[in-house]
């Protein structure tokens, strides 16, 4: 459900007004952009005029941000369904913290020196165990500042100053949208440390070559393979579900072979259905990517299943908002007056938006990503 806001134009604050906007300057920009939309002529040539005698073009600016960013909270992107997110600090690569819960012989718990995943016990009487902090650096766990800038002539805004508004908002909705599916699989399918499919014997007794194309037989050899590389890497049990990502156009393929409880026989020339109740693979989800290609798929355990995170998308504190600005070069007026952006800029006659993200995404825990070329044989 969409969040509703009390002020609609800075969004209950998420987006201060810029110096020369306000609500009554916004509400205004409004009604001549609508009015524009729906053919009105003489909100359009007043619309004309402003842009290039007057501050309309930072309304504008401020206007499409509280239209667009409420769009892309509502936006159901499909890289949400295999990453978090994160807030980090500053631009550098970030630490993974992890908390070492330990105790010494004596102490508490069974007198052995352990290491904990959870909180111990405290016998009456007795200290507090303590705690720390291990600071896992991880490389190429850093946000990056991303942006466009989007330009304008005066003579195209003079021609179309109605199809150069009306498609401001969905630019800016596109780039933004891009960007966040991008950085998640970007870092997903870039990742060379990930866990590549070995030979292996499915329960049934079939042989599954390295790299194997997508089967029923792989995926249960790929599943039983990533549940030990994660048990073995960072001593969890995955045990909540896993994302196949296929490439484009595989995906119905993909639901079948997940869905299926039948296997084809030919017996004395008839065909049969041997038809089982109980579906193994009945806990895998099956996401379609742009960004994998050809035969080749991942498996990925489910977000929110393991304590430590797999894949996280950042973002930098002060600044997870997409921003959208004017630029304001356009030079005084000789006798004094400043000269709007829309009037042009004083080099070229230009008019230049601006688009920028601070964001990207890292792969925390590689060993608990699997992938298979889709190309090997036996």
């Amino acid at each position: 459900m969409a969040k509703t806001y009390k002020d609609p134009y800075t969004l209950d604050g998420r987006i201060p007004y810029q110096p020369w906007a306000s609500r009554k300057k916004v509400e205004f920009t409004q009604d001549l952009v609508e009015g524009m939309l729906r053919g009105d002529r003489q909100k359009k040539g007043l619309f004309e005029a402003l842009i290039t005698t007057s501050e309309l073009s930072v309304n504008l600016a401020q206007l499409v941000n509280a239209t667009v960013l409420p769009q892309l909270d509502d936006a159901e992107l499909v890289s949400d369904q295999i990453a978090g997110s994160r807030t980090v600090g500053d631009f550098r690569d970030q630490y993974l913290y992890t908390p070492n819960v330990k105790f010494d012989k004596g102490t508490v718990g069974d007198g052995q020196d352990e290491v904990l995943d959870h909180l111990p016990r405290v016998p009456e009487g007795t200290p507090y165990a303590e705690t720390n902090f291990s600071g896992e650096l991880v490389s190429g766990a850093a946000v990056s500042k991303r942006g466009v800038g989007i330009g304008v002539t005066w003579e195209a805004l003079q021609n179309d100053s109605l199809g150069i508004v009306a498609q401001i908002p969905t630019l800016f909705r596109t780039l933004a949208t891009n960007t966040k599916e991008h950085v998640v699989f970007s870092a997903l399918t870039s990742n060379t440390d990930v866990v590549s499919l070995a030979a292996g014997t499915a329960l049934d007794g079939t042989e599954v070559p390295a790299d194997a194309p997508l089967s029923r037989a792989a995926l249960a050899v790929a599943i039983t393979q990533l549940r030990e590389s994660i048990r073995d890497n960072y001593n969890e049990n995955a045990n909540g579900g896993f994302n196949l990502i296929v490439a484009v156009g595989q995906g119905d393929l993909a639901r079948f072979l997940v869905n299926s409880l039948s296997v084809s026989e030919i017996q004395d020339g008839n065909l049969t259905l041997n038809v089982t109740g109980y579906n193994p693979l009945a806990g895998v989800e099956v996401i379609e990517s742009t960004y994998v290609t050809g035969t080749e798929w991942y498996l990925v355990p489910k977000k929110g299943t393991t304590v430590r995170p797999v894949i996280d998308r950042l973002s930098l504190v002060g600044h997870e908002q997409t921003e959208l600005r004017v630029e304001n070069l356009a030079g005084q007026y000789v006798g004094g007056g400043t000269v709007s952006p829309f009037e042009g800029s004083f080099v070229a006659d230009t008019a230049k938006w601006r688009v920028r993200v601070v964001t990207d995404a890292t792969v925390w825990s590689p060993k608990a990503v699997l992938k298979s070329a889709g190309n090997g044989s036996l």
